[in-house]
């Protein structure tokens, strides 16, 4: 199981490098989103926090189980 750790890990780091890279109001991906479901704004730092608590919740659980162990 560490290595879904570590690939959630890595997921979450490389939407923030794109994130980072071209601002979060200007990348591609939320270009897309906002028009697809009709949006006003590019949404991507949401989409981002959200991913943010979805990603880091299994590996924080192992850190809270090992830590308790």
């Amino acid at each position: 199981m560490p290595d879904v750790f570590y690939v959630l890990i890595f997921i979450f780091m490389s939407l923030h490098v794109v994130g980072a890279h071209y601002t979060y109001s200007e990348v591609p991906l939320g270009f897309w989103l906002r028009d697809v479901f009709d949006l006003t704004r590019n949404h991507y730092d949401r989409q981002i926090h959200f991913g943010f608590g979805v990603l880091i919740l299994y590996p924080m659980r192992e850190v809270v189980l090992r830590a308790i162990s």
